[in-house]
Formats: structure tokens, sequence, C-alpha cells
């Protein structure tokens, strides 16, 4: 299992800093594909909190799962597919997002494609 350790920091605008801890497998299912399964939890400072939903605590956000699955079609073109779902760990940042982002928490996919040469 690989551990992943993401940090955002904003000055200008939230004063804020968001951390963000996962760990993720990758499982080979046949020879060109992949599916790699995350996991992660999300902290965040006064500063961030306070920006993004008028809570002035520094705490625990977020959580998220995910699943990507990528198709290697050469040694140098991979296509890839990735559904998440987010939400939030506390019920007073359930309520603020309801009442400001109108849900506390998401479902989103996308696709991709990269070329290395």
């Amino acid at each position: 299992m690989d551990r992943k350790l993401h940090g955002r920091i904003n000055r200008n605008e939230v004063d804020g800093l968001y951390v963000s801890f996962g760990i993720e497998k990758t499982f080979q299912l046949i020879e060109p594909l992949n599916l790699t399964t995350c996991v992660s939890t999300g902290w965040a400072n006064k500063g961030y909190n306070r920006y993004y939903f008028g809570l002035s605590e520094a705490e625990w956000n977020d959580g998220l799962l995910s699943l990507d699955l990528e198709y290697a079609f050469s040694e140098g073109i991979t296509l890839a597919a990735k559904i998440s779902w987010s939400w939030l760990w506390r019920e007073d940042l359930r309520r603020t997002a309801d009442q400001l982002y109108l849900s506390n928490s998401a479902l989103f996919g996308g696709m991709g494609m990269t070329m290395a040469f």
C-alpha cells in the first residue's frame, strides 16, 4: 500500500491550510488494466474553515473514497476513468455545507488520457 500526503496553503484569500492524508493500493486486473483504490481524510486549520464554512476551529473535515481504472493502450498512452465520493465528518460542517453549497457530500468522476513521449 502506498501512503499519500498532500497539502495546500492559500495565503492570499483564505490564509489557510488544508492537508490530506491517504492510502492507496493498485491491483493489476489483467496485463494492461489496473484498478487503484484510495481512502483519505483531510484536516484544515482555522483560516481554511473560517473562509469555507464560517467556523473558527481547526479540525478533521472530510473523507474521500475513490476508484481509478487505467488501461495502457501502449507504453506511452493510458486511458483512465475515476469515480470518487467525498463527505464531511462533523455535523456542524455538514449543516453549513448544506446551506452554503446545497450539499454536504459529493459523488464525482471523470476520464482522462495521458501521453508520454
